[in-house]
């Protein structure tokens, strides 16, 4: 897949799931491939907006991901994240 590979060139250095920020075991270097616990944290592209909401297969829509996170986010939006509230912190 050609998403894979830009991936792969994208996040070299970093290789991390964005879903839950673990390592993505790269299945090219690893023996065993059809190893089943090993194929859930393959990489995998997912897309931000996923494909049946309207979402590409665009560089700019696609993160790194766990096949086992990918499977188990769907279709469903990213939880957002919100800012930390730090106006306390002096207090």
């Amino acid at each position: 897949m050609e998403a894979l590979a830009a991936l792969r060139v994208l996040y070299a250095d970093n290789l991390v799931c964005h879903i839950c920020g673990l390592e993505i075991v790269d299945h090219r270097k690893t023996p065993h491939c059809c190893d089943k616990p090993k194929r859930l944290h393959w990489l995998t592209a997912d897309h931000i907006t996923p494909r049946s909401q309207g979402g590409t297969d665009a560089i700019s829509n696609l993160r790194p991901a766990h096949h086992a996170c990918n499977s188990a986010r769907g279709a469903r939006p990213l939880p957002v994240v919100k800012p930390e509230d730090s106006t306390n912190f002096f207090i």
